[in-house]
């Protein structure tokens, strides 16, 4: 049988020659040699003197129907979405029996379904206006099946099916349209069978599975999709969409090496796109690998300098690696191109605070404390930003805040503590330090001020116990170790000497580790 789902070309001329049996009755030579001669122009690709032409003959056939049509082809090849339309309707109205009509007018609608929400129903209000003269027609009432089906229809859809030919129901863009609406009509055994049906059948084509992947996927059927791929890279006939939309899946299935390398076999088949590198640094990311994810990304980055997101998850990387100059770059651009989003945001101000950079990090964190009033983690990061720059009113009442919620109560204490410390309100910075502790015991920070609130108030036994304390948990913790060094020095212990060389060695193995924002904000979720 002849394909049904290729409507004869992509809006193919209602007129070709004037078969016979025309759609209406007057018989005008001169509006057929006209009509020929016009058609010859376009498909040729004189599309403006094809215009030129036929504006002039409506002029003096105003109710030709082909010199709509014709005129609909030339706006729609021209992207005159909303002309073309307005064309084609004009047609069928002067020629309502004009089939090819119908089909160009269905398949502009499905063409520009990005640009019209209301695009697919009017596909499918005009394919059903032509069966309602013509029920026999195969391809219409194709159509209606595959894009009710598309639409989440699955009873409307298999309603169709039943009325084509028998031998049409059999061919595979029918038989995935069946197999589709069984599934996402709950009838799971009918499902299987189709499934089994259509896994026989070694005929179809990547073209008649890819529109009902993601609804197979959704409906169960995610391990025959990937069957019928494999069926498809088996015969060496699956193409870099499909190769990608296979590696999509194995991801889906947490099948990440068998993920990667379809994906790098996408990339080699065509010219990489800047979507499919990022899917690429996903899955490379998933895996452990995040230089190979940086790679991408950067890849990525050359292609689309513009995309703020691919910006932002290079930021991510980097500050996983404690690159934090490479992430602070990223993410203040992802933040230049796209100052509505939140999480730009949150990174840039996160990374600004690591790199000491205050003013800048309040900039950042103010606009999303805006965004999201509500999320405590942006009150934590204006807190610690405010306190940064010395503005210790302002980071208070922004850390009571961060107070009121489990997941930043810790850190908020914390900084509330140092805030007191640099007062020298000893009990206050005590007291927080403590809730800070109570909060999470394992907040090695918090334990560490508050050894130095014991050690400036003169407590060193309870000084001693709290360090050695931490320091059975992290022996190379640095606050914690220049804490032991001052205690020594200020009692006067014989270890003070040994202990100085024990900090200058935490010095040179590892920086500061001071819990920074930047680790506490989960930037790839």
């Amino acid at each position: 049988m002849r394909r049904l789902q290729s409507i004869f070309f992509v809006l193919l001329l209602a007129y070709s020659g004037y078969p016979s049996g025309r759609a209406f009755a007057r018989v005008d030579s001169d509006v057929d040699r006209e009509l020929s001669q016009i058609q010859q122009l376009i498909q040729n690709g004189h599309n403006v003197d094809a215009l030129g032409r036929v504006r002039q003959a409506l002029v003096h056939f105003p109710s030709e129907p082909n010199l709509h049509n014709f005129l609909g082809v030339i706006e729609a090849q021209g992207s005159n979405y909303l002309a073309a339309e307005a064309s084609f309707r004009r047609a069928i109205e002067f020629g309502p029996r004009l089939i090819p009509v119908y089909f160009n007018l269905g398949r502009l609608y499905q063409e520009n379904a990005a640009k019209d929400p209301q695009a697919l129903s009017k596909a499918v209000g005009i394919y059903k206006a032509l069966l309602s003269w013509q029920s026999g027609n195969a391809e219409a009432r194709y159509e209606c099946a595959r894009l009710v089906c598309l639409q989440g229809k699955f009873e409307d859809a298999l309603g169709h099916v039943s009325r084509l030919p028998a031998a049409d129901q059999k061919v595979p863009h029918v038989v995935i349209i069946s197999l589709t609406a069984y599934a996402g009509s709950g009838r799971r055994e009918l499902a299987k069978q189709t499934a089994l049906r259509l896994l026989s059948n070694r005929s179809f084509t990547e073209a008649d599975l890819l529109p009902f992947l993601s609804l197979l996927s959704k409906h169960g059927q995610s391990s025959v999709v990937v069957s019928l791929l494999q069926q498809l890279d088996q015969r060496s006939t699956l193409s870099s969409d499909g190769l990608r939309e296979l590696g999509l899946l194995y991801e889906n299935n947490a099948q990440l090496p068998e993920a990667k390398k379809a994906l790098e076999r996408s990339v080699q088949g065509s010219k990489p796109s800047s979507s499919l590198l990022l899917d690429l640094a996903r899955v490379s990311h998933k895996q452990k690998d995040p230089q190979a994810a940086l790679g991408y990304l950067a890849h990525a980055r050359d292609l689309n300098s513009q995309d703020p997101q691919i910006h932002y998850l290079f930021g991510a990387i980097c500050a996983e690696l404690d690159l934090s100059e490479d992430a602070y770059g990223a993410f203040k651009r992802a933040a230049e191109l796209d100052g509505q989003n939140a999480d730009y945001n949150l990174a840039a101000g996160a990374v600004a605070l690591q790199r000491r950079a205050a003013s800048e990090g309040i900039s950042y964190l103010t606009k999303y404390r805006k965004q999201r009033p509500k999320d405590s983690r942006g009150q934590l990061a204006l807190g610690a930003a405010y306190y940064q720059a010395g503005q210790l009113d302002d980071a208070q009442q922004a850390l009571r805040l961060a107070c009121g919620s489990p997941e930043t109560a810790s850190s908020a204490h914390y900084y509330l503590g140092r805030v007191a410390l640099q007062t020298d309100d000893f009990e206050v910075a005590a007291r927080e330090l403590e809730a800070a502790l109570t909060a999470n015991p394992k907040n090695l920070d918090a334990a560490a001020e508050l050894a130095l609130v014991q050690l400036r108030t003169k407590n060193y036994h309870l000084a001693e116990q709290t360090l050695a304390r931490i320091l059975i948990q992290d022996p190379d913790h640095y606050k914690a170790n220049l804490n032991l060094v001052n205690l020594y020095q200020r009692t006067r212990d014989g270890r003070t000497e040994e202990q100085e060389r024990r900090f200058e060695q935490v010095k040179q193995r590892r920086s500061d580790r001071e819990q920074s924002l930047l680790r506490r904000v989960e930037f790839i979720k």
